[in-house]
This record gives C-alpha cells, structure tokens and sequence, in this order.
C-alpha cells in the first residue's frame, strides 16, 4: 500500500542510505531524475540511478549530516526548475528522504503572467497617455483652432479604438478560457469571409507597402463555421503578417481541399519566426522577441485564433523560416461532408 500510494504521488520522492546511495526511488522520482539525465531506461524495474546535478547531491549530503532543507534549483541550463525539500532520518547518519517537485510549468506560467503584466500595462498607458495630452492640448486653447481640434479629435478615436480593441480581446480570452464562447457553426462562404477580409485591411497593407491578395482556382466549399468568428480569425492572421512583412513584401490567403477538410493559408514574405519561438506562438501573452517591424501589442491575438479554430472543431498550425516568411494554416471541417461535428 506504501508503495501504492508513493507511486502515486507526482512529486518525487528518494530515500538515501547512511553511505549516500539511493535505496528508493518512486515512480516520479525516475521520471524527474532518469529522463532528465537523458536515460531512456526510466521505468518501474530501474532502481539503480543517481543524482544528475552536483547540487542535489551536495543537498543530499548535508541532509545526511543532519539538517534540514528547502531550496529550489535550476536544471537543465534553466530549462527545469526543482523544489527540493530534504530531511534526515532518525536525527542523521541513517538516512535522508528527498521531496522533489517539479516547478517548471509553475515558473514558466508566472513569466507569463509577468510578461502579460508588462505588457497589457504599456499598451494601456500608451493611449491613455495620448488621451491625456490631447485633451491637454484642448484645453490650452485648442478648440479654438478649428483645424486642429478636429486633428485632436480624430487622434483621440484612433486611441479610443486601440483601448477598445485591447479590451475585446482580453474579453475574449476570458471567455475562451471559460469555455464561454458563444459560436454558432452552419455553412460559411469561405469566399465571402476572405473578401470582406481583404477589404476591410486594403488600406492597412497600402499603408505599410504590403501586396494583399487571394488565390484558389476554384471557389472553396462551404465550411461548418461562426462567419464572424472566422473572420476574427483571418483578420488577426493577415495583420500579424502585414506587421511583420516589410516594405514591397506580399501577403497571401489561399485555400486548399483536403479531404474532409478546407486548409485557409495565410502566408508572407516577412521576417519569419525563429524555431525556438515556433512551439509557443500560440500561448497567451506570449510575443516573439526582436522581430523586426514588430509594433505593440499584448500577445493575445494568436492565443485568441487557436481557441476560436478549436471552438469550430478545427485546427491551426504553423512553419515558418527566419527571413523567408510565415504560414497559418487553419483547418475547418467541410459543410458538403457527411461526417458529424462532435
């Protein structure tokens, strides 16, 4: 029953004889200690391992001595984080039980959290700053300049619309974390969508000298999707890629049949996301560091379209290659199948 309900425990847990060698490991212990120490051998028959970092066993030793402690360690080069509490047995020189805890996901949602924080508070204070100046300026004496109170007045909506759309997608994200979504999934003109897309961004990839345009030979099949949500989605795809594609760069929406499935491509020209970025650019808050042409932003618009896909019953996925661009794609379940939406 001990061993039961050690192995059950998803902290690790080692006893150490009076001589410093492992005499018991549970079942998280080996996952902790063995995988980390890149040996494949880790499974319930393994009994014999060791301490893979110099400073667990200078904790082993000094529990062995005695005392008593609890610190926590980086692993890995600082890819793992380890809560280690150790303890002597009978008073010392007989023994020592190690407690490991795994703080890995723990420390990495708190730099998230951390990231989030930062930030949501620049992109906050940015227009609210611009607000405050602007209505400054129009109390100085800037309504009676007609000219430039409408100048000011225009500036304060463009700031109004940032904060508004700041606000949206933290409420957004609230409710995709709730699983509150609202969605409702019938027939959706793919077509329809990426015009409207297009349009509503022309101006925006004008602006920033980005070539905007849309390629399918024939016109797609209807998907099962929230045309709205699905034009939310688009929408935060192509102007994450206008921001990162440079001047004379071009910008692409492109659809494929396969199979049961539509494949929506949103594709550039850009400056590409690195590999290491690559496996977290869907997580919340999270920003890709030193890209260039990179410009505000909180981290939620990527987070927001992977809840919005898996609420369709689809998928989204990524490639990319530093200086060669970027590719979305999203896969949405085909209304003209007969296949049920579960």
């Amino acid at each position: 029953m001990l061993a039961s309900v050690l192995n059950a425990m998803l902290d690790g847990v080692l006893l150490l004889d009076g001589a410093g060698h492992i005499t018991y490991g549970n079942a998280a212990a080996r996952r902790l200690l063995l995988v980390g120490a890149g040996n494949d051998a880790a499974d319930e028959k393994q009994t014999t391992f060791v301490l893979p970092d110099e400073r667990l066993v200078a904790i082993a030793g000094r529990a062995l001595r005695g005392e008593t402690l609890d610190e926590t360690l980086e692993l890995e080069a600082g890819r793992r984080t380890m809560r280690v509490s150790a303890a002597p047995l009978d008073g010392g020189g007989v023994g020592a039980v190690l407690v490991l805890h795994d703080m890995t996901e723990a420390r990495r949602l708190d730099r998230v959290r951390q990231e989030f924080v930062a930030n949501a508070s620049h992109e906050l204070m940015t227009p609210i700053g611009t607000v405050r100046a602007l209505a400054d300026a129009l109390a100085r004496g800037g309504m009676e300049d007609r000219k430039a109170a409408r100048r000011f007045l225009k500036q304060l909506r463009v700031e109004a619309d940032r904060l508004t759309a700041l606000a949206r997608d933290l409420v957004d994200l609230a409710q995709a974390q709730a699983d509150e979504l609202q969605l409702e999934l019938r027939p959706t003109d793919v077509a329809e969508v990426i015009a409207t897309v297009l349009e509503r961004l022309h101006a925006r990839a004008a602006k920033a000298d980005v070539s905007l345009e849309a390629l399918w030979e024939d016109r797609p099949p209807l998907v099962l999707a929230d045309a709205a949500r699905l034009e939310q989605v688009l929408l935060n795809l192509v102007q994450n890629a206008i921001k990162f594609t440079g001047s004379g760069g071009k910008v692409t929406i492109a659809t494929e049949t396969h199979g049961a499935e539509l494949l929506i491509r949103v594709s550039d020209t850009g400056v590409g996301i690195a590999e290491a970025d690559l496996p977290r650019i869907f997580e919340r808050f999270y920003k890709v560091r030193g890209a260039t042409g990179s410009a505000g932003g909180t981290g939620l618009g990527l987070a927001i379209v992977r809840h919005l896909v898996g609420a369709m019953h689809g998928e989204v996925t990524v490639t990319s290659e530093v200086g060669h661009g970027s590719a979305f794609t999203v896969a949405l379940r085909r209304a003209d199948t007969n296949q049920a939406v579960v």
